[in-house]
């Protein structure tokens, strides 16, 4: 009886051990294997400036070296935001201790602790989507749905992730360096000229900074790629009056083209009737020419008649 006691004791913390590890958020694991040797090697970043000076330049300004100080994020922390938004907000936080290795994410967030001897030992390079899930998780989700996710394309191909911005000047640039201008085809792209790419097809959700303070979870981004009823409304919300604008016009045109038609058979009839005028009028001349003809070979027999009687006399 002791010995069964006990096995369920077992089972219990065993149970218990689990729950607790699934409990633990994904950004968890991911940045321990990132920081497993703390503290961080270069908090702020200047060694890396050293020989990244250019690097260190396009990340400064960014929302990843902001994430920290932005002033959203520090009226959360004013008002006693949940500690866990510290694991993105930060670089290798601990939610042990508490400490943090460097305010904002810094370079070794994102490629992992420098080595003692580096340069001579390169600084591990870190699967992308990986290091961009940690944080980006909604994204994530819609990407491994995307067609990019299928090509297992990266996030670097169209970001560049030192100044967080995509690769080429404008969305259209960076879609058609891939699709090539043949997909703008069809009624869809041939109506929709002055839109971006990413207006129909990366339509994305208002960002709700006090859901997100709330809860963490990030607003969708578009990244699945599709074209949601949403992308559509969002420019074509009076339907209505579109709709009813259009069965105007339909009515002014289907009046107009009775108007053309009842025009065209008034022209049709008056130059049926013109054609027969003119036949009527043709006869009539023949007639009328042929009638004055007999009158004047008369007249002339009856004014010479001696010479017509010589002419039968002889």
């Amino acid at each position: 009886m002791l010995k069964i006691n006990r096995l369920n004791h077992l089972s219990l913390v065993v149970f218990i051990f689990v729950i607790a590890l699934m409990a633990v958020p994904r950004s968890v694991y991911a940045l321990d294997k990132v920081c497993d040797d703390r503290p961080v090697t270069d908090p702020d970043y200047q060694t890396c400036a050293e020989c990244h000076i250019d690097v260190v330049a396009d990340w400064q300004d960014s929302i990843h070296a902001t994430t920290y100080h932005s002033p959203a994020f520090q009226d959360a922390i004013a008002d006693g935001v949940d500690s866990s938004c510290l694991d993105c907000h930060t670089t290798c936080y601990s939610p042990v201790t508490g400490e943090i290795g460097a305010e904002g994410v810094t370079c070794e967030a994102c490629h992992g602790t420098t080595p003692k001897n580096h340069p001579e030992e390169p600084v591990p390079v870190l699967n992308g989507v990986d290091v961009c899930a940690e944080c980006h998780l909604t994204t994530y989700h819609e990407w491994e749905v995307s067609p990019h996710g299928a090509e297992d394309m990266p996030c670097t191909t169209c970001h560049n992730p030192h100044p967080q911005q995509i690769r080429f000047e404008t969305t259209n640039e960076l879609c058609l360096n891939c699709h090539g201008e043949d997909v703008l085809t069809g009624f869809a792209h041939e109506t929709h000229v002055e839109n971006a790419c990413t207006d129909c097809h990366w339509h994305r959700g208002e960002f709700d900074t006090e859901a997100h303070i709330a809860t963490g979870v990030l607003s969708p981004t578009g990244h699945e790629g599709d074209v949601e009823t949403l992308a559509c409304t969002s420019c074509h919300e009076n339907t209505e009056e579109y709709l009813a604008s259009r069965d105007e016009g339909i009515e002014v045109a289907m009046a107009s083209r009775v108007d053309v038609a009842e025009l065209e058979a008034e022209i049709n009839s008056v130059r049926a009737q013109g054609e027969n005028s003119s036949a009527v009028h043709l006869i009539q001349g023949i007639v009328v020419g042929i009638a004055l003809g007999g009158i004047l070979i008369i007249l002339i027999a009856r004014l010479r008649p001696g010479r017509f009687d010589r002419r039968n006399g002889s």
